[in-house]
């Protein structure tokens, strides 16, 4: 039997027989101080009283570290009443420990993406929900992006379908008829290959790394009122894609036409501007291969006498 009380944080310790051995990453204490810091401690301590006046927490050993991280900030008191379960004498502590630790079961990502996306639709601002769940900024527009993927695929990656990888493929388009069309027709190996669904559902766009953008550059793009589209889960180049074709091409014709402009103030007289040179247009033209001819009146040919050590 347990009795449940409120004891200060400063009269709790860690219990050294914890089954649980091996430390929680920085980044996961983080997030579950700034989740207790938002919502409260949503699950008590359990606890075994120890000399001294002190108690062991025999379950809820990660809690009482952020709790303790929160305190060392400055952010609760070091005497932080704690809501703790007080175990009675006769209970087995190693047993309470593994039970603590191996029957609980993680949280199913689709899950989480959910849970963010509700808070969302609620009006909470993306950094508001970063601050509660103690990561950045980024990470919570990425796991609302993929809470906008359409639910049959959320169903396959919950069922081991498809992998988190091509989640994130399928999220480069917020189209869901393309999205549901592409799985319904790729064959079965394409659907767990995050690659080939990104390639599938951008063939018809136009990236940064295309040479037209290259060309006119993506921050003269952007400044003429050209906008992007930005795939949160791609880097570089390779996740920025193009807009507005049209003034692309514009902005391609009127920087080709200024370099035509130059070359005819050199005394060029014929200049063609093309902002493509595909196969069928070299084939308009050939090479003029030179040929010798008789040299000018009164020209004569220079000799040169080569040492005999040559």
């Amino acid at each position: 039997m347990t009795n449940t009380i409120s004891i200060p944080l400063n009269q709790l310790a860690s219990w050294d027989g914890n089954v649980r051995k091996t430390a929680a990453a920085d980044t996961a204490l983080a997030e579950l101080a700034a989740s207790i810091s938002a919502h409260g401690l949503l699950n008590n301590l359990v606890v075994r009283k120890e000399k001294g006046g002190r108690f062991a927490v025999i379950a809820g050993g990660r809690r009482l570290q952020a709790l303790q991280h929160l305190a060392d900030s400055g952010r609760i008191p070091a005497d932080h009443p704690v809501p703790c379960q007080l175990l009675a004498g006769e209970a087995d502590a190693t047993e309470i420990s593994l039970a603590e630790n191996s029957v609980r079961e993680q949280m199913h990502p689709a899950d989480e993406f959910d849970a963010f996306s509700i808070l969302a639709d609620k009006g909470v601002p993306a950094a508001d929900i970063a601050a509660r769940f103690g990561v950045t900024e980024t990470v919570v527009l990425k796991r609302l992006k993929l809470a906008r993927v359409s639910p049959l695929l959320i169903q396959a990656y919950r069922d081991d379908k498809t992998t988190l990888e091509c989640l994130m493929a399928f999220a480069v388009t917020d189209d869901h008829k393309r999205q549901e069309k592409l799985w319904k027709t790729c064959p079965a190996w394409m659907r767990t290959s995050a690659d080939r669904i990104r390639s599938a559902l951008t063939e018809n766009e136009i990236d940064a790394t295309d040479r037209r953008v290259r060309f006119v550059t993506l921050k003269a793009y952007e400044k003429a009122g050209g906008t992007v589209r930005r795939d949160l889960f791609a880097e570089g180049d390779d996740g920025i894609f193009i807009d507005n074709t049209e003034l692309l091409d514009k902005l391609v014709a009127d920087k080709l036409g200024k370099s035509a402009d130059a070359l005819r103030g050199e005394g060029w007289k014929w200049v063609e501007l093309s902002p493509e040179y595909s196969y069928e247009q070299r084939l308009k033209f050939w090479r003029i291969e030179p040929k010798e001819g008789p040299l000018p009146a009164g020209h004569k040919p220079s000799t040169t006498t080569l040492p005999r050590s040559f």
